[in-house]
């Protein structure tokens, strides 16, 4: 059922409920996608894909950090997906208090680039260090 080594029974239910609240605003289906794959959701209607998506879950609310970070492997898994299909894909976040979302196409026109920290406050190993993307959350449109 879970995705990866880092996902637990929360996450994937919390993913699920995010797909299902998008697929009825945005008036169509979203296919989970296999465990370990780029993303999370394709969203599609009438077996036409629409836009990939990728969600996170964050226990802070919205206005306790200024920005977002994502991977630099989710930027590059981002770009050889948008030139091979031209699909958007949509960065989604459910705070404490909203959900909003933003293309990763934002990280990287907008975005600072920067070697992540060691820290044990993520799923990673402690030591587990890669190049990330931090982007305003100024950027990113509320549902």
């Amino acid at each position: 059922m879970t995705r990866s080594i880092y996902e637990n029974e929360d996450d994937f239910k919390n993913e699920q409920e995010m797909a299902d609240m998008l697929a009825e605003k945005w008036k169509c289906k979203m296919l989970r996608q296999k465990k370990l794959s780029q993303f999370d959701f394709i969203a599609y209607r009438n077996a036409k894909p629409l836009a990939f998506l990728e969600f996170r879950n964050r226990k802070q609310k919205f206005n306790d950090f200024p920005t977002m970070i994502v991977s630099m492997t989710k930027l590059v898994a981002w770009h050889s997906s948008k030139a091979i299909t031209g699909l958007p894909c949509y960065f989604v976040v459910q705070w404490a208090d909203a959900v909003g979302y933003t293309d990763l196409e934002n990280f990287v026109i907008y975005g600072e680039l920067k070697i992540s920290a060691k820290t044990n406050n993520r799923r990673n190993a402690y030591d587990d260090q890669e190049i990330i993307s931090l982007l305003s959350t100024d950027h990113f449109k509320m549902l």
